[in-house]
């Protein structure tokens, strides 16, 4: 969706579209959630909180839309589903590394899953390349 969209926009402003429409629901999603927890009743602490949340959806989220749509703009749609396929696996990988983390079963099985469906994606693109490159050509003279 995002790839078709940047064809008529610019990708200032799919990620603005993406981050605005997303902050509602997200919203909406964690109040109707039903989870215990209690906003500070200070002022100090709600300021705190409020300076944090926004923080955090500012830099490592409307940055990296920003930065994802910027280079999807300019790659093909194919090798960005690769990408954003292997970052879950990325993920994995630096909390078991990083952090000494044991794997789940679950975690593994999406990591093989994951790793099966890239290798079918690039056998795909590799025999519609081969035959793309072996079928005939038509002279134009």
């Amino acid at each position: 969706m995002g790839r078709l969209m940047l064809g008529q926009t610019r990708y200032e402003t799919v990620t603005a579209l993406r981050f605005v429409v997303a902050l509602p629901l997200l919203f909406f999603m964690t109040w109707n959630e039903g989870a215990a927890w209690t906003f500070p009743s200070g002022t100090g602490e709600q300021a705190a909180v409020a300076l944090n949340v926004l923080g955090q959806a500012l830099l490592p989220g409307l940055l990296s839309l920003l930065l994802y749509y910027k280079g999807l703009s300019s790659t093909k749609a194919s090798v960005a589903t690769l990408a954003e396929l292997s970052f879950p696996m990325a993920g994995v990988l630096v909390n078991w590394i990083a952090f000494r983390s044991l794997i789940t079963w679950e975690q593994l099985l999406g990591f093989i899953l994951i790793w099966v469906a890239l290798f079918a994606i690039s056998k795909q693109q590799e025999r519609s390349t081969t035959a793309a490159d072996a079928a005939p050509k038509l002279r134009t003279d």
